[in-house]
C-alpha cells in the first residue's frame, strides 16, 4: 500500500512520514492541503486519507473509526503519533513550521493543547465530519431521511 507499511512488514525503519487523517473533516482536508503546499518539494511526507485506506492503521491495533477521530502519524522511527504528538511530528518536517513544533513541545503547553484536542478540537472535527457524510456511507448511526 505505501512505503511506510512495507517498511513495517520488512522490519525496518520507516523511511517517509505518513500522516493518516480524516479526508471527510472540512478543517482536516484545509490543513493537510496547506501542509502539502508547504512540504511539496519533500517525496516522503506521506498522506492518507484513512475513509480510502481504512485498514491502514490496523497493524497498530487502530480500526478506521478510532482513526478517523483522531490525526494519526507514523514518523521516520516507526513510532505512532496521534492528536498533538501528530501535529509536532509534522511540524518537524515543514519548512517554516519547526518554530510549532518546539512551542507545543513544551511541557505547559503540550499538556493544555493535548487537553484542548482530545476534549474539545478532536469531538467536535469528528461531529462535524460524520455530519457532512453522504448517505451510505460507512459513518455509524447515520440516519437516513425522506
Amino acid at each position: 500500500m505505501t512505503r511506510v507499511i512495507s517498511d513495517l512488514v520488512g522490519k525496518r525503519r520507516p523511511t517517509s512520514v505518513t500522516t493518516f487523517y480524516d479526508g471527510r473533516c472540512p478543517v482536516c482536508q484545509g490543513a493537510v492541503t496547506r501542509y502539502r503546499a508547504v512540504g511539496g518539494g519533500i517525496p516522503d511526507l506521506l498522506w492518507r486519507d484513512v475513509n480510502r485506506f481504512p485498514d491502514a492503521l490496523a497493524c497498530f491495533g487502530i480500526d478506521r473509526h478510532a482513526a478517523e477521530r483522531r490525526i494519526h502519524v507514523v514518523d521516520r522511527t516507526g513510532a505512532l503519533r496521534a492528536g498533538v504528538d501528530a501535529m509536532i511530528a509534522i511540524w518537524r518536517e515543514l519548512p517554516h513550521r519547526r518554530w510549532r513544533a518546539d512551542l507545543f513541545s513544551l511541557p505547559f503547553i503540550h499538556g493544555l493543547m493535548s487537553l484542548a484536542y482530545d476534549l474539545v478540537f478532536a469531538p467536535l472535527l469528528r461531529a462535524w465530519s460524520r455530519a457532512r457524510a453522504p448517505l451510505g456511507s460507512s459513518a455509524p448511526n447515520r440516519r437516513r431521511t425522506r
